[in-house]
């Protein structure tokens, strides 16, 4: 009978314990949520703020791709299926409610692999400070695929660092994949973040085959995200290709920078191109060049193959040369460098983002928006984004000297050692952003402002490892 008894007891304990373990999984369960939910929130206020989704002159063109299901020359189709299919063909909020809980996620995500004691906790308060003093709420709300860019930073970061575990690694795989697909320079951005971490990898001997290998697996995923991306155009006949008008942005650039006009000169009219009929009116600007209607670009088949193929054959043309090549390298270098301190927002509520060409394709994908669009406060010229922009500036500046100090002082502990590397490779994409988009387009303030906030978010991981105490035994990384 007193054995029966102390079985019964022991059950109702291990009934108690399992219910009280089953309560405190679903506690952290809902924190979690909260967590995430707050900082999405937080994330999506400046589109809350403006009424509508922002826009850009170029969402008008993802909408369409898709719509039809016809890749665009200048542009990858993948976003705009993606951001089709997520707003149910109906509603744009859903998509800034994806892309605002991913970057939450990936914060969250972030700051575990840092060790920060609380990741929940510092991620959303991250989520609330950067969305106030940056511009991640304004790249979070765009119906662009400018959001993937500090994404495939996050993921990356990932990734090359130790203690991410393997859901997070999966997640992240594929979020660095997804970007690679949709946006065409976050592949050279990817690759070259991984080339400078595979030098850094096997630099020390101690455990360099396992910092190699993480370095192949984001690599596999950046891979991965361009041949899907090609063998997507080729499915819906656009050929074998990742964004087969590549050519007209770099002979824009070169037309910026003079190069252009100068290997003109040297190679007509014997190269035979039908631009040497028009080098006199090619004019000294990117967005001329390739978007005026009465562009020279235009005279020779604008982006159809024939104009495509010519500009082709002007950039080869132009790396046959060892004083061409250093023009090239030297036009990179300053355009890298102005591009680099370039974030400011005065493109977001120009006349151009918010009508023309992104409210007919507006129209055709959201009819049942438009109205919500046509009140907005972009599309009525009242988004008055001055202030974030100044406090965007203090920021990355203040973050930059922060993450600077942090970095040279030698770290108490494993968690220190981890929110470095994380650190690095932020950084290192910050800057690895410039030096892309500075090189292979005209400097523009949306290219760097779209990362920019990841220089202050350095900063708070370096500090948050520094909350957690110094040798601390258990099990790691932390639970939530």
């Amino acid at each position: 009978m007193g054995e029966a008894v102390l079985a019964v007891a022991g059950g109702a304990e291990r009934a108690r314990r399992a219910g009280v373990a089953l309560g405190r999984g679903a506690a952290l369960v809902a924190a979690a949520a909260a967590g995430l939910a707050l900082a999405g929130a937080a994330l999506s206020a400046v589109a809350l703020h403006n009424g509508f989704p922002l826009v850009y002159s170029d969402t008008g063109t993802y909408l369409e791709s898709a719509r039809v299901l016809q890749p665009n020359p200048d542009r990858p189709i993948v976003y705009g299926l993606v951001a089709r299919a997520v707003a149910l063909d109906r509603w744009p909020w859903l998509v800034v409610a994806a892309q605002a809980l991913l970057l939450a996620a990936l914060l969250r995500a972030a700051f575990r692999a840092a060790g920060a004691p609380r990741p929940g906790a510092w991620a959303a308060l991250a989520a609330l400070g950067l969305a106030a003093l940056t511009s991640a709420g304004v790249t979070a709300g765009h119906l662009l695929p400018d959001v993937l860019a500090p994404g495939a930073l996050l993921a990356l970061a990932l990734l090359l660092g130790e203690r991410a575990g393997p859901a997070t690694r999966a997640g992240a795989w594929a979020v660095l994949a997804l970007a690679v697909a949709s946006h065409a320079s976050l592949l050279p951005i990817g690759a070259l973040v991984c080339a400078g971490a595979l030098v850094v990898a096997l630099r020390r001997a101690p455990g360099r085959l396992a910092r190699a290998g993480r370095v192949a697996v984001a690599a596999l995923a950046i891979a991965a995200g361009a041949a899907g991306l090609a063998l997507l155009n080729r499915h819906l006949g656009a050929g074998l290709v990742l964004v087969p008008a590549s050519p007209v942005f770099l002979a824009g650039r070169m037309a910026e920078t003079g190069l252009l006009h100068d290997v003109l000169a040297a190679r007509c009219p014997a190269a035979g191109w039908r631009l040497c009929r028009w080098r006199a009116r090619v004019p000294h600007d990117i967005d001329q060049f390739v978007w005026r209607p009465d562009s020279p670009f235009y005279r020779i088949g604008g982006f159809s193959p024939a104009g495509i193929a010519e500009c082709r054959s002007i950039v080869r043309a132009s790396l046959s040369e060892p004083r061409w090549l250093a023009r090239h390298a030297v036009d990179a270098a300053r355009g890298g460098a102005e591009q680099l301190v370039r974030f400011d927002l005065r493109w977001v509520d120009s006349a151009e983002a918010a009508g023309g060409w992104s409210h007919e394709m507006l129209a055709r994908s959201f009819p049942g928006q438009l109205a919500a669009y046509d009140a907005g406060r972009q599309r009525r010229g009242t988004l008055d984004l001055s202030g974030l922009e100044r406090a965007e500036r203090a920021s990355v500046v203040l973050g930059a000297l922060v993450a600077a100090a942090l970095l040279l002082r030698r770290p108490r502990d494993r968690r220190g050692a981890d929110a470095r590397a994380l650190a690095a490779v932020l950084l290192a994409g910050v800057v690895v952003n410039a030096a892309v988009c500075g090189a292979l387009s005209s400097p523009n303030g949306r290219y760097q402002s779209r990362v920019a906030f990841l220089v202050p978010l350095a900063a708070l991981l370096l500090a948050a490892a520094r909350t957690g105490r110094s040798g601390e035994e258990g099990p790691w990384p932390p639970t939530p």
